[in-house]
């Protein structure tokens, strides 16, 4: 599979993060450059400190974007179909 670097600035007004967002993600055989692009706007546009973009088609039980606690409590939980 390929990787993407894709790079974003991103200043989220509601919690206050900002900063130059960078993520190195691989493509899925069967994700459409289109869907990478959802991913990663998902993943900006929900921006805060801690938040992880997942493994995508790679892991299908997982979310598309997640936030948790240090305990692994979940607070944030974003699925893109």
């Amino acid at each position: 599979s390929a990787f993407f670097s894709l790079t974003a600035e991103v200043n989220n007004m509601d919690s206050g993060a900002s900063g130059r967002v960078r993520l190195k993600t691989p493509l899925h055989p069967e994700e459409t450059i289109e869907h990478l692009v959802a991913r990663f706007v998902a993943y900006i546009h929900s921006y805060r400190d801690g938040l992880a973009l997942t493994a995508g088609l790679f892991e299908p039980r997982d979310p598309t974007v997640i936030l948790r606690d240090i305990t692994g409590e979940i607070l944030f939980w974003a699925q893109l179909g």
